[in-house]
Formats: C-alpha cells, structure tokens, sequence
C-alpha cells in the first residue's frame, strides 16, 4: 500500500470555489465513494489549512498503487472527476506544493490488533 501527503496552496481567486466542491463531496458519501472506488484508492482525507497568508488543501491518499489511481483520475469521464480536473487546474498552485513526511501511517482495521 502507497501512502502520500501533500499541501498545495489555493489560487486566492478560486480557492473558495474549490473547498465548497470539496464539502459537497463530503456530503454527498455515494458519489465520493464511486469515484474513490474507480481509482482503487482506499483512503483519502483532505483538510483546508488557513494560515494569515493563504489558503492550502492538505491531501492525505492511500492506495495500492498511488500512479495508476492518479491515471484513473486523468482519464475518468465520470462527471465528479471531470470537475476536479477543472477546479483543481483553476484553484491548485502547484509551483509551491510540498509533499510531506507520512511519519505514522497506522490503520487498526488494516493492520490488525498487536501481536
């Protein structure tokens, strides 16, 4: 299993845009899981981290193979997918996007209890 983190900063003018299309996905459960399941992705979180300067999404994803589910994005014509290709092209300012260091990456239902 393939783990990433990584924080992009919002375009100002297209960030609010972005976390509303965000929200709408988190209430909306079967769609999101449609498109989650098309791209094998297991895991995905997203939180907004608002500092004095900027607005970034930090993007947590867990899959088999992070390249193939990202592939999948790419080419999907599922409608979701193609608004995120948009939104994401408008709101994401990929020129200052780190990744981050997964330091933990602990799942009790996948890891199992201790033995």
């Amino acid at each position: 299993m393939q783990t990433q983190c990584i924080r992009i900063p919002l375009r100002p003018e297209h960030a609010e845009t972005f976390i509303a299309f965000a929200r709408s996905l988190a209430e909306d459960p079967r769609t999101l899981a449609e498109v989650l399941f098309e791209e094998d992705m297991h895991t995905e979180l997203v939180f907004i981290d608002r500092t004095p300067d900027e607005l970034a999404v930090v993007l947590f994803t867990r899959a088999p193979d992070l390249a193939a589910a990202h592939a999948v994005l790419e080419r999907s014509e599922h409608p979701v997918q193609i608004r995120m290709r948009a939104l994401s092209a408008q709101a994401f300012d990929l020129s200052d996007a780190r990744v981050l260091d997964v330091v933990i990456d602990y799942d009790r239902l996948r890891d199992g209890p201790p033995r």
